[in-house]
This record gives C-alpha cells, structure tokens and sequence, in this order.
C-alpha cells in the first residue's frame, strides 16, 4: 500500500492536470503485473491471481494518457521489460499469442473506448468480438488450453499454441473518453460479465 501510495503522489506532482483516480488505477495494474504467479490465492482446485481489468475514463485533453505512461516507464526502469505487453489489440488470436509469449503482462491501451465500441458492435467481425470473449476467459482462468489451429512448437518470434499454458496473468490499464467508453457498452455486455470485471 505504501508503494502504491508514493507512485501516485509521484505521478501527480509530475502531471499537469493530476489525475488522483487514473494514478490509482495505473499502479494497480502495474503492481498487480508485477507480483502475479508470486502472490495467489488459493481455494479448492482454484487459484485467483492477481490480474486486473482497468479503465481510466475521462474528457478529452484531461491528462488521461500519463499514468499509463509512467507504469511502462516504470517496468523499464525496473528491467521489467518482460512484463510489458502490446498496446494494440487486433483480435482475440492476437491477445492468446500475447499472452502465450508472455504469460505475466501489463497492456497499456490508449483510447481503449474505441475498442470496446468496434468489438461489441453487432456489426463486429468475428476477430473483434472475441477480444471481449478471450478477455472474460483470461481474467479467471487457471490454464489455457491447445488452440485448434496449434502450431507443432513455438519458433522464434512466434507463441507456441501446442501447450496448455498454466496460469496465465494479463492485467491492463485503458483510458477513454466518457461518451465513447459508454456507448460501447449494452445489455449484454454485463450479462456476460464483461463489463464487471473492469475497474473504472
């Protein structure tokens, strides 16, 4: 708590326009990255990790994006490199293959809003709208399992879809305007608990 206490106050002193709620939010994600698969709770067959869905929303030029930007700094800094991952979804493929290259990581998406509105639109090509479904399965997933379109083993530059993958821990931090954010969001995004699982 004091750690996450002192990044804020870091982050808000350095800030034009401090934002004491993105702070918070950011350091929760970057902390949560950091001691995922060191830190579990077990319950049963069970195991909780330390992953977390954030999403900082506020107007347009309010300083939203420079929390985000203090976290991957912050990894950097800390040779954590590792534990930094895309900035960009493209498809649900593409966040298992993240994950699958690497198991613990922090995304840091800008205008995250925007995605939320593509991928639950009913228009959503197929690749869109299973980001929100490859999401859901992460966040309380204790493995994830052989994809059907498995390569024989992983190759350089390339995630290894052949193995079941234990544990894995995707945590994010996003930032959106208010109107954007909320106008990707209906009925069925809290009836398939999507839109529960994200802290905002």
């Amino acid at each position: 708590n004091h750690l996450i206490a002192r990044a804020c106050r870091t982050i808000l002193e350095k800030s034009d326009m401090p934002q004491p709620s993105l702070a918070l939010a950011s350091m929760l994600s970057m902390f949560a990255t950091v001691v995922s698969r060191r830190r579990m709770l077990k319950g049963g067959e069970h195991v909780t990790q330390a992953n977390i869905y954030c999403v900082g929303v506020a107007p347009t030029a309010s300083g939203k994006s420079v929390s985000g930007r203090h976290a991957t700094k912050w990894l950097r800094m800390a040779g954590l490199d590792k534990l930094i991952g895309p900035t960009v979804w493209k498809s649900d493929s593409g966040i298992q293959s993240a994950v699958r290259m690497q198991p613990v990581h922090l995304s840091v998406l800008d205008e995250v809003g925007k995605f939320v509105e593509a991928a639950r639109s009913p228009k959503a090509p197929t690749h869109l709208k299973g980001i929100t479904t490859q999401l859901l399965e992460l966040y309380s997933t204790d493995s994830l399992g052989k994809a059907a379109y498995s390569n024989p083993g992983k190759t350089e530059g390339h995630a290894d879809h052949s193995e079941v993958l234990h544990y894995p821990c995707l945590s994010f931090y996003g930032c959106s305007t208010p109107r954007v954010f909320f106008n990707g969001f209906s009925m069925d995004a809290i009836e398939d608990g999507f839109l529960n699982r994200l802290l905002v």
